[in-house]
């Protein structure tokens, strides 16, 4: 396995695992002086996070709160105001979700699709995984 290769699996390991960048190292097999200064440049701990408030975690989340709420509700003969309002607000930041593409989609699809493409082009999925790191840095600046 190359660098390039090591390098794109040790983000992969580190943005979608909660990882530490010690056991990452050692699991890709570069030091982990390497692995950090590879961390740094790629901005992988802002990458990181956006999967952590990717627009499936997050709405994951707001159903399974949602879900609570009905349940507790269809027991209940009076229903709570504050829990009908609750309702009222997850159900539209699941809408504005739905409606935004966030960066955790995008990187989400795109190591997907490298993944994909690495078993019918490896070269050609080098060369994206290069542009694909470029645009995520471009949407994290452009974020901030």
């Amino acid at each position: 396995m190359n660098q390039e290769d090591r390098k794109s699996w040790a983000k992969t390991l580190f943005t979608i695992s909660n990882k530490d960048p010690k056991d990452v190292a050692l699991e890709v097999g570069v030091s982990e002086t390497a692995l950090k200064s590879w961390m740094k440049d790629g901005a992988w701990d802002e990458v990181r996070c956006s999967g952590l408030v990717s627009k499936k975690h997050q709405t994951k989340m707001f159903m399974s709160q949602i879900e609570k709420l009905n349940n507790r509700l269809a027991i209940e003969n009076d229903p709570n105001p504050k829990d009908v309002d609750l309702i009222v607000k997850y159900t539209n930041a699941v809408k504005n979700l739905e409606e935004e593409v966030a960066l955790g989609t995008i990187i989400d699809v795109s190591e997907q699709f490298i993944i994909w493409l690495r078993k019918r082009d490896n070269a050609m999925a080098r060369k994206l995984v290069v542009l694909f790191d470029s645009y995520i840095k471009f949407k994290v600046s452009e974020s901030r």
